[in-house]
């Protein structure tokens, strides 16, 4: 499995098994076989899931802000959904996995702010989702399912082996996305 932000080691929750794999904010894990990525608490962030079943390669990012500031500098691009998604992208070609066959999962992007937000600016979870969408929509990635928005914030799973995404948004019960044929 690699880890972006530490390629050594994946990150890995206390209750998980070793084909879990907690996806922080600001990372991105891949794998070439069967693991289960979990992006915990998203609020405005998103958790984008990436797979190509015929090669066995899946991937998940975890992005906190909509746009890189200066996209030659950052040290930790899946902070930012523009040069995370090609970080995944580039990822999971390196894994062996073909860019058209890719089809992608994605969860996150609630306004979860008590506040009236009177600078549009500011609705980092609208921004997040609209920088997303246009990034698949550039890189011609199908979309199998995506739940954004609202006000609450929300755990997002997928089980490579199995192909089921999950989602358990705060105070309901988890429930099936989609499954991935």
């Amino acid at each position: 499995m690699i880890n972006e932000a530490n390629p050594a080691s994946p990150r890995q929750h206390k209750d998980m098994t070793a084909t879990q794999s907690l996806v922080g904010i600001g990372e991105i894990q891949a794998v070439q076989g069967e693991a289960t990525f979990i992006c915990i608490g998203l609020g405005s962030c998103i958790g984008l899931f990436v797979t190509d079943r015929t090669a066995g390669v899946s991937a998940m990012a975890h992005f906190m802000l909509p746009k890189a500031f200066d996209k030659t500098t950052s040290d930790r691009p899946a902070k930012f959904a523009d040069t995370g998604f090609v970080a995944l992208v580039e990822m999971v070609e390196r894994l062996g996995a073909d860019r058209t066959r890719l089809k992608a999962i994605f969860a996150g992007g609630a306004h979860v702010l008590q506040c009236r937000v009177v600078n549009t600016h500011l609705e980092f979870g609208i921004r997040n989702t609209r920088t997303v969408k246009e990034m698949i929509e550039e890189y011609g990635i199908e979309v199998l399912a995506e739940e954004t928005g609202g006000t609450k914030g929300r755990t997002f799973s997928v089980d490579s082996s199995t192909g089921k995404a999950t989602i358990r948004t705060a105070g309901e019960p988890e429930r099936i996305m989609c499954r991935i044929k």
